[in-house]
């Protein structure tokens, strides 16, 4: 269910809806209670389960990409500025990455 719940909150067409909802000056915010009240299809639990199954590996790959894409930001932002400025050879810049972990 966690899986159905996520890829209908993080739709493109339910972003432009609660983006249409959100109010407040200097911080436009959309409130829980607007949250709250969307609509969500009722699904046979079967179809839930179906879905949760094939779909929860995906959310998985999804997070580890993500987490793994951070991961390489950051040795960029590390070693890039060092090798430019020639602060650190290539063969140096692995140590250097051992080193930072």
């Amino acid at each position: 269910m966690a899986e159905l719940v996520y890829f209908a909150a993080t739709s493109s067409e339910n972003i432009a809806r609660l983006d249409k909802l959100a109010d407040g000056g200097a911080y436009p915010a959309v409130r829980p209670d607007v949250v709250l009240a969307a609509n969500l299809p009722v699904v046979p639990s079967e179809i839930v389960e179906g879905f949760s199954t094939v779909s929860a590996p995906l959310v998985r790959r999804i997070e580890h990409n993500k987490r793994e894409s951070q991961t390489i930001a950051a040795t960029c932002d590390l070693l890039l500025p060092k090798l430019m400025s020639g602060e650190i050879r290539l063969r140096d810049a692995e140590a250097e990455l051992e080193a930072a972990q």
